[in-house]
C-alpha cells in the first residue's frame, strides 16, 4: 500500500512539472508570435513610407520636367526670328517651280492673290512655267522702305511652255532670260512677309 502512494505522489508530481514547463512554452510562443507580427506590421509601415516617398519624388521630377520642357518648347519658339522677305521671295519661286501651285499662291496677300476666280488664273500663268530660278535676290529703292513695306529687284532664269506663246500675254510675260521682276513685299498682321506684287519693271 505504501510502495502505491509512494508511485502515485511521484506521478503527480511528473505531471505538475510537465504541466508547469507547457505553459512556460506556450507563453514564450505567444511573445515569439507578437514580436513577429510587431515586426511584421513596422516593416510593412516602413515599406509603405518608402514607397509614398518614392512615389512623391518621381510624381514630382515629372512635374518638374514637364514645367522645364514646356518653359524650353516656350522660350524655342519666342526666339525663332520669322522668315525674312528674301526667304519667302526664294520659297515662293521655289515653290511654283516643283509645281505645288497652292502653297505659293498662300505666300501672295490677299490683295494680289484676289478671289477664287483671280486665284485660278494665277494657277493657270504658274502651271505654264516649266522651271523657274532664282539668280538673285537685292534690295531696291531701300530709301522707300518702311517697316512694312520693301521692294526687291529678282533675277530669275524661266523656262515657260511652248503653248503659252499665243496668249494675249505672250508666254504670260516670262519669255525672256534673265526674266527681271520688281517683287513687292509687305507685311501681314500676323508678322509674316507677303508677296503684294510681281512687276516687270521699277
Amino acid at each position: 500500500m505504501k510502495n502505491y502512494l509512494k508511485i502515485f505522489f511521484i506521478a503527480l508530481i511528473i505531471t505538475i512539472l510537465l504541466f508547469s514547463i507547457s505553459c512556460k512554452v506556450k507563453s514564450n510562443i505567444k511573445d515569439n508570435l507578437a514580436q513577429s507580427s510587431t515586426s511584421g506590421i513596422a516593416q510593412s509601415t516602413t515599406s509603405d513610407k518608402v514607397q509614398s516617398t518614392t512615389s512623391t519624388n518621381i510624381k514630382s521630377s515629372n512635374e518638374n520636367n514637364e514645367s522645364i520642357a514646356e518653359n524650353s518648347a516656350t522660350s524655342s519658339t519666342e526666339s525663332v526670328p520669322l522668315p525674312s522677305p528674301e526667304y519667302i521671295i526664294g520659297l515662293f519661286f521655289n515653290l511654283i517651280n516643283e509645281k505645288r501651285i497652292p502653297e505659293a499662291i498662300s505666300l501672295m496677300t490677299d490683295q494680289m492673290a484676289g478671289d477664287d476666280s483671280s486665284k485660278q488664273m494665277w494657277g493657270v500663268q504658274f502651271n505654264a512655267i516649266q522651271s523657274i530660278k532664282v539668280k538673285s535676290i537685292e534690295p531696291y529703292s531701300k530709301e522707300q522702305w518702311t517697316e512694312s513695306e520693301k521692294i526687291f529687284k529678282v533675277v530669275l532664269e524661266v523656262s515657260v511652255s511652248p503653248e503659252t506663246k499665243d496668249e494675249p500675254i505672250p508666254y504670260y510675260g516670262w519669255d525672256s532670260n534673265p526674266s527681271i521682276r520688281w517683287v513687292s513685299m509687305k507685311k501681314s498682321s500676323n508678322g509674316l512677309w507677303k508677296i503684294d506684287s510681281l512687276a516687270t519693271g521699277p
